[in-house]
């Protein structure tokens, strides 16, 4: 049996009278139980096959009316009948549209992908959407983190062109993040998308050179932070590779574009140690590649003719705190909203916060996140894409690149422990309930969070023992921490 997700369905209804409405809307409710699902499971395997997806972003069916009589049979065997025909006319059509969409340049990478594709394209297809927003899109499979990196490295090794391709049309519309790139990504996955984009031997030299320049760097007497020297010099790295069309890559084109980029990631002015250093010990291999000449895969001509007029800039912000994706954003943390009256005291208990409390400093917020995040789960080093509600609850907008690897300290990790036993023991309806029950029952709830107007809205997901919170001492049916720049109204029902 194929594995199918539906993001979201809405069943409109027209009704003769008011009267009506709120029974046939309890009937629809009704109607969609388990036999509807596996009526709906066996129409959408008859268009899926192995190693392929077919993914529709959006599929609207319109029914002749009906009678009101035995309605539910009538509306299950003509909304199946309709929607076989449906995905065997989108299935047929869609194939010819893409093709014809994307060799016009029309594809946006912020538009969900759509059409057949094979598993390999699907995976590529979420690491850029990643890449991009900092999250997993909707359709994303649950898994691990590690399992979800593996089958992404597979998947860029199996269709490297598929890869480079993409890349450079998401490098190109300013897509791509180079702090998330340097903080997210690990050496063998960058490795992998490396070969994809150049070939075996030039992505061992950029990697070579990288590690020269590290080290030259870290004996030296300079003072620069090496995370914002890696992001200078993958910036410059993709910029060779995704946009000239040379594609030369050699020391001569990259040391004068790492002293050009040198304020926009350092945050200072190149000293003459810097300038030293950089002349004396970055890139002493020995040798002088061309990626032109070395294993390279050729560039679609529609790649190469943005490439001539379109000059590369950092990602604007979206006009909408949700990154204007146009849906719900599903999250596995949500309960951890009860914590909310703690956090300003926790926070200033290790002084990250500002004089006046109302904004965590720059330099602890990154912490700050992957604390909230080990209240939840108990676990460190969570990848970003698990952490858009503590984001959120940092006052951080959700697509700002986060660094991965946060070790807490022994007394952070202490202070998380003692503030939910503190919760449990003003949380009386708990009674001997731990930590550890603390997390699973209630703060490792699903939810979907929704911005409108002006405002987030937190839906979490019921159950039965969300009868304890009428017991809870304290509200959280609107928060907003000083920190905050939208009001987060949460729609939790017990």
């Amino acid at each position: 049996m194929q594995s199918h997700v539906i993001h979201t369905m809405k069943v409109s209804l027209r009704v003769p009278d008011m009267e009506n409405a709120f029974p046939m809307q309890q009937r629809v409710k009704e109607c969609l139980g388990k036999e509807w699902d596996e009526q709906l499971t066996a129409i959408l395997d008859k268009y899926s096959a192995a190693n392929q997806f077919l993914q529709i972003p959006r599929l609207q069916i319109n029914l002749e009316p009906m009678p009101a009589h035995q309605w539910e049979t009538h509306f299950k065997e003509r909304f199946m009948e309709a929607l076989d025909k449906a995905l065997s006319q989108y299935s047929q059509e869609a194939p010819a549209q893409q093709t014809a969409e994307h060799a016009a340049g029309a594809f946006q990478e912020e538009d969900r992908p759509w059409g057949p594709c094979t598993a390999s394209e699907q995976y590529q297809d979420i690491w850029l959407f990643f890449m991009q927003h900092g999250m997993l899109p909707w359709w994303a499979q649950s898994e691990t983190a590690e399992e979800l990196e593996d089958k992404v490295i597979t998947a860029v090794r199996m269709q490297p062109e598929f890869c480079k391709e993409e890349w450079t049309r998401a490098w190109l519309k300013g897509h791509l993040s180079v702090q998330r790139w340097v903080q997210q990504c690990s050496p063998t996955l960058q490795h992998a998308v490396l070969e994809a984009l150049a070939g075996q031997s030039v992505a061992g030299t950029i990697v070579g050179w990288e590690a020269t320049m590290l080290l030259g760097f870290s004996t030296s007497t300079s003072t620069v932070n090496l995370r914002r020297l890696q992001c200078l010099y993958w910036d410059v790295i993709l910029r060779l590779l995704l946009t000239e069309e040379e594609r030369v890559l050699q020391p001569v084109a990259i040391i004068p574009l790492l002293k050009k980029h040198w304020e926009k990631w350092i945050n200072v002015e190149m000293g003459t140690v810097e300038m030293e250093i950089l002349e004396m010990i970055v890139f002493k291999t020995g040798r002088t590649e061309t990626v032109s000449s070395i294993e390279t895969i050729e560039t679609k001509t529609e790649t190469t003719q943005i490439g001539k007029t379109k000059e590369i800039t950092q990602p604007a912000k979206p006009s909408s705190p949700d990154l204007g994706i146009g849906e719900h954003l599903l999250i596995r943390d949500a309960g951890l909203v009860l914590l909310h009256p703690f956090l300003v005291h926790l926070f200033k208990h290790f002084e990250w916060l500002e004089e006046n409390d109302t904004r965590i400093l720059p330099i602890y917020v990154h912490r700050a996140v992957h604390l909230l995040s080990f209240l939840v789960s108990g676990e460190e080093q969570m990848p970003e894409y698990n952490l858009v509600f503590p984001k959120l609850l940092c006052g951080l907008p959700l697509d700002t690149p986060l660094e991965k690897d946060v070790h807490l300290t022994a007394e952070e990790k202490q202070q998380a422990h003692e503030l939910l036993e503190v919760v449990i023991k003003y949380w009386d309806a708990l009674g001997t309930t731990s930590p550890e029950g603390l997390r699973s029952t209630f703060l490792q709830r699903e939810g979907k969070l929704i911005f409108e107007e002006d405002q987030w809205l937190l839906i979490v997901t019921t159950q039965t023992v969300d009868i304890l919170l009428n017991r809870l001492p304290w509200g959280f049916g609107f928060v907003k921490l000083p920190w905050m720049e939208q009001l987060l109204k949460v729609q939790w029902n017990p």
